[in-house]
């Protein structure tokens, strides 16, 4: 039995398979097979050039039309299809030109003028194009009597035109055909068009229903699939969306907009610049005045703030259609980031001059401003977007989440509860909501107070109260002063317990990657419950970023707030610093570093999390270098300068007297002498990098090295041991003497438990030279592996003399260590290895044990911030601090301890500690309230 479409009438699910909203907003959809019949034996002209046109072979499908234009039967055809071909490939006012024999063709005039006017739209002409589909029919005759398709693109037409009542009542128009049974059940592209008329008008249950029925009918046109794309898009949908755009590409590799909806996808969902940046190549050639393309090309720049190459693609889009609107917006979205406010409102102006009710402006906006840390603006163009329209769910959404980010919980869950009103498939409304109005009122609990609020969750506040608040009032103070400024308080500071609701405290989606955000004047962290982290580093962290935030009024780069945060942490305490040198000596050896002026680019343009973890610690290692050469002051004199909107040229020359190229050439020089020890040992090549270019590049090289080397492990990496060993032999075939192929063989061997080839191929590699931290550390385990524990020592030591820093070779060591041997192996990894919180116990305790009372407290410490609802470790802190006579500070701790959920032996053993301690000063035991 069919629905009947009723707008405004919505359930639950997005997809028609699916119950209830979850996390994933939609259930995968019925698969059908793409491509075309099977070709018959031998085809004509026109028949081969609309093949090639449907397959997106441009330049045959040209070569074979124009000749079946030449022919008398197949004529119009063959002009209405090249009309078609020029719609496809941007030649756009020649396919808005008339072409009198196909006009004079009652079959093929409706598809060509359909053409006709997709191509005036194209160029910035959508009210000539109206003009053309209002014509066909006397001004008082019924706008149902029209083809749908036309009335389905007038309607698209007067909504682009502002006119949304007349755009509403021609819609409804095709509602009315499906309500009518006007719409027969095998009608694919009929159905299609009710689900784009139903996404228009706002109802995505009834627009995703009538997909699910077209797709049932059979194989849907391309056209269809992507707006089908485009539903899933607007509702936070990128792994459907992918499917139908998938499918599109298998049948029409070159579609210049399924290539651009495919771009959008990947910065969807992963933020994959570079994907997008090379789809947006290949649209670009099968159309270059692809006005999506240019979009996606431009909305790139921005993100890496390249603001001239952004200009130069809104030029050349601008340029084909002046009035594209999601282009201006764009261009106003650079002259916001730019802080050129006139620009900024007129550009805004001549938005809502062409459509008042384009309140995507500043959804479209807000995307950049939240990049930029610029919240509090992202409010206030919300309120200004649900003000000229109360309707847009997707601004109600925005502001909702926005105001939650800023603090402002009660106002944003309101604004979220209208958007879910309006539209109960917004994946992130969704489960925001579902984590403020079910999951916080029962498992968190909240402090209200005027420098800091706070909210925990319930079962460990009453320990997380004795150790974040005392932390982050001591980082307070250290940078009220460092930086001359005191933020707008109070700050709220949240800690979760599970990684989804963290997650979708940060984006309204179920799953992250990091340990903590700040939102300016919000900042967010795990709990230390369910994973290993260092939540006294974390949290420092992302206070700073309040101070770099409020105080550049949100202008701050990413690299430099992200490397000035990393160095308020490595400055506080020893442990809290990165130890990614050789990461970081890779990445300059390999050109893989971006200059200064371009350092941004280095987040944007990761290919995996860990080029992320080495951006965060170059851009360290950078602030870092200009705290030594100019002070302090100089950085806080930074984030002013931004704030007061100068560029990153006018802040490096105003507040360092330096360009960039001279503050490079500087960084350049800095990192040489700190990275200098990696210059004369081997660091074997660790990185894939790209796969798909990885098999193009063994296709036309089959003899490089290198190129066999990288697929080798690539192989290893995928858990693929054979085949790696086949690329590495094939490697030594070429280059017998390649340190890389050398490792990786002698790496295999050692998975493979030959020990013996491996051995040899190791003393190879030593034989030729390449020694280093790595290659000791494999011949550790070789060693290991043979049970030749003295060379197992030997390996260990020599790589802990090549590479201090790391800390596995540390670690193993310990095995060969007493006595004050071994208390100066653990605190060498204590100071490399923040998350250990076992050896910050152990420590603490030796240097107990040896009388060491004050650098026993500072271990102890440390232990705790590394392992905060560990009993054992407060319980540690507590005796270090009684030996140093604290004993109120000690009693503290024996509380904190016993304050911990779980543990229940350590729990067991803290009490009995407490116990003692409290018989030998004669205090009174105190139990905490349960929380």
């Amino acid at each position: 039995m069919r629905l009947r479409l009723r707008i405004g009438w919505v359930v639950f699910s997005l997809a028609g398979a699916c119950a209830h909203p979850t996390t994933t907003a939609s259930a995968p959809s019925p698969k059908h097979e793409a491509g075309s019949a099977k070709t018959p034996s031998k085809l004509d002209d026109l028949q081969a050039g609309l093949q090639a046109l449907a397959h997106s072979d441009y330049a045959k499908a040209r070569s074979l039309l124009e000749r079946a234009s030449a022919q008398g039967t197949q004529r119009t055809a063959a002009l209405l299809a090249l009309a078609q071909l020029d719609l496809a490939t941007g030649r756009y006012e020649q396919a808005a030109a008339a072409i009198p024999e196909v006009e004079a063709d009652t079959t093929l005039n409706a598809e060509l003028r359909l053409v006709r006017v997709r191509a005036l739209r194209a160029t910035g002409k959508p009210d000539v194009g109206l003009a053309l589909l209002q014509a066909l029919h006397p001004a008082d005759a019924p706008v149902a009597q029209l083809p749908p398709a036309d009335r389905l693109l007038m309607g698209e037409l007067l909504q682009e035109l502002g006119r949304k009542d007349e755009a509403e009542a021609v819609l409804l128009t095709l509602i009315d055909d499906y309500n009518s049974d006007r719409i027969a059940e095998n009608d694919v592209e009929g159905l299609g068009r009710i689900g784009r008329t139903a996404h228009l008008l706002r109802s995505p249950e009834d627009a995703n229903e009538a997909y699910n029925q077209a797709e049932l009918a059979g194989r849907a046109s391309n056209q269809v699939l992507l707006w089908r794309a485009a539903l899933f898009l607007a509702h936070h949908d990128p792994g459907h969306a992918e499917e139908v755009v998938s499918e599109v590409l298998a049948a029409a590799p070159h579609d210049s907009d399924a290539l651009v909806y495919k771009a959008r996808i990947v910065l969807e969902q992963a933020m994959d610049f570079d994907t997008a940046r090379e789809l947006v190549k290949e649209a670009l050639a099968s159309n270059p005045r692809n006005a999506g393309a240019l979009a996606v090309l431009a909305s790139v720049h921005l993100r890496d703030m390249q603001l001239a190459q952004a200009d130069e693609a809104l030029l050349r889009g601008l340029s084909v259609n002046p009035r594209d609107l999601e282009l201006l917006s764009l261009r106003a979205t650079r002259e916001f980031l730019a802080d050129d406010v006139t620009r900024f409102e007129g550009t805004k102006a001549r938005v809502f001059e062409l459509n008042p009710n384009y309140t995507q402006f500043f959804v479209s906006v807000g995307q950049f401003a939240d990049w930029e840390h610029r919240y509090t603006e992202i409010v206030e163009m919300m309120r200004e977007a649900v003000k000229r329209d109360p309707e847009d769910a997707q601004a109600h959404a925005e502001l909702g989440i926005n105001l939650i980010r800023a603090g402002s919980d009660a106002d944003g869950v309101r604004s979220l509860q209208r958007a879910f009103s309006l539209d109960p498939y917004n994946v992130r409304v969704f489960n925001t909501l579902h984590l403020y109005e079910r999951v916080i009122p029962t498992d968190y609990v909240f402090d209200a107070g005027t420098q800091f609020s706070w909210r925990y969750p319930r079962v460990e506040s009453a320990v997380l109260r004795r150790v974040v608040p005392p932390l982050l009032e001591q980082a307070w103070q250290k940078f009220t002063r460092y930086y001359e400024y005191v933020p707008t308080t109070p700050v709220q500071v949240e800690l979760y317990a599970e990684r989804e609701n963290f997650a979708i405290r940060t984006s309204g989606l179920p799953r992250t990657a990091i340990q903590g955000v700040c939102f300016g004047k919000t900042l967010a962290a795990m709990s230390p419950s369910r994973e290993e982290f260092n939540l006294g580093m974390t949290v420092w962290h992302e206070l700073a970023h309040v101070f770099h935030i409020q105080l550049s009024r949100g202008r701050v780069p990413r690299w430099f707030t992200e490397g000035l945060a990393e160095y308020e942490t490595l400055v506080e305490r020893r442990e809290w610093r990165r130890e990614q040198d050789p990461e970081l000596f890779q990445a300059l050896r390999e050109g893989r570093l971006p200059k200064l002026g371009a350092m941004n680019q280095a987040f944007t343009h990761a290919e995996d999390v860990r080029d992320v973890t080495v951006a965060y610690y170059a851009s360290s290692q950078i602030v870092k270098m200009l705290a030594e050469h100019y002070g302090r002051p100089k950085l806080r004199l930074m984030l002013a300068l931004w704030g007061q909107g100068k560029t990153q040229d006018d802040v490096f020359q105003l507040a360092l007297g330096k360009t960039a190229a001279e503050l490079d050439a500087e960084v350049q020089d800095y990192l040489g002498k700190q990275l200098e020890r990696y210059k004369t040992q081997f660091l074997p090549r660790e990185r894939v990098g790209d796969r798909a270019a990885l098999v193009q590049q063994l296709e036309l090289a089959p003899r490089d090295v290198a190129l066999r080397v990288r697929w080798a492990l690539l192989q290893l990496q995928s858990g693929n041991a054979d085949q790696a060993l086949s690329a590495v032999n094939e490697a030594l075939k070429i280059d017998a003497a390649n340190p890389d192929a050398l490792f990786l063989k002698a790496q295999i061997a050692l998975g493979h438990g030959d020990a013996t080839v491996a051995q040899a191929t190791l003393q190879r590699l030593l034989d030729l030279g390449f020694d280093g931290y790595r290659t000791q550390l494999l011949r550790a385990r070789i060693a290991a592996a043979s049970e030749q524990l003295g060379d197992v020592k030997d390996a260990l030591k020599k790589a802990n003399a090549f590479d201090p820093n790391e800390a596995e070779a540390v670690f193993e060591l310990l095995d060969f260590e007493q006595g004050d041997e071994r208390i100066q192996g653990l605190s060498a990894l204590a100071d490399i290895d923040e998350n250990r919180a076992e050896t910050y116990r152990e420590l603490s305790g030796l240097l107990l044990d040896k009388g060491d009372v004050a650098a026993a407290l500072r271990v102890a410490e440390s232990g705790v911030y590394a392992d905060a609802e560990s009993p054992a470790a407060h319980v540690q802190w507590a005796r270090a601090r009684w030996k140093s006579g604290d004993v109120r500070g000690a009693e503290f701790e024996f509380q904190s301890a016993l304050a911990c959920p779980g543990h229940e032996q350590e729990l067991a053993e803290a009490k009995r500690a407490y116990e003692d301690f409290a018989k030998a000063t004669g205090r009174r035991l105190r139990t905490l309230p349960p929380p």
